[in-house]
């Protein structure tokens, strides 16, 4: 390096020197490491601002049965009726047997709503008959309007558990848990 670009650079390095200590004179330049003394003689506007705090995840649970067939279950309260539902990943609409159909229309909480088609897990389309349920209530959450298909089964489908919010199954503590932001 030249003697001319060596002054240079000194007078670079003082200038810089000076203007940091005038902005802090509380701190000594020389206290700084090596490359924070460049970082603190930049212009207030190239530091990045720190940012926004995070949003709280709220989690809520609920437990889940698992049964000999290593089904999960969940308990439900659907239209005023104490069930027992084996949550179906897979079924885009909740289940339920005509005796539960039979009792929730008696207790005036839901309307036959007419057929729907249905692809079945094994590929064939089936016909069912459809009712609009007044509400479900899962653990916490209470959910309006629920359609439902009659059948021979108790399936609590994917549509209703994700419209709660995204969801986790764990097997080893037995719980159905949503996050939620706040």
């Amino acid at each position: 390096m030249t003697k001319k670009k060596l002054a240079s650079a000194f007078a670079l390095t003082l200038a810089l020197t000076l203007a940091v200590v005038a902005a802090n004179p509380a701190r000594a330049f020389n206290d700084l490491p090596f490359n924070d003394r460049f970082a603190a003689a930049l212009p207030s506007e190239t530091v990045p601002l720190p940012s926004a705090p995070r949003p709280s995840v709220v989690r809520d649970s609920v437990p889940i049965y698992q049964s000999d067939s290593a089904k999960v279950m969940v308990d439900a309260l659907l239209g005023g009726q104490r069930i027992r539902l084996t949550l179906d990943t897979g079924s885009d609409v909740t289940v339920i047997t005509m005796d539960v159909a039979r009792s929730i229309l008696r207790a005036g909480h839901g309307q036959l709503i007419g057929d729907g088609r249905f692809t079945m897990a094994d590929g064939h389309v089936t016909t069912q008959p459809m009712m609009l349920v007044d509400f479900m209530v899962v653990g916490e959450h209470i959910l309006k309007n629920v359609r439902v298909t009659i059948s021979d089964m108790m399936l609590l489908g994917f549509h209703e558990v994700n419209g709660i919010g995204p969801f986790t199954i764990n097997t080893r503590t037995h719980k159905l848990t949503w996050e939620a932001e706040r």
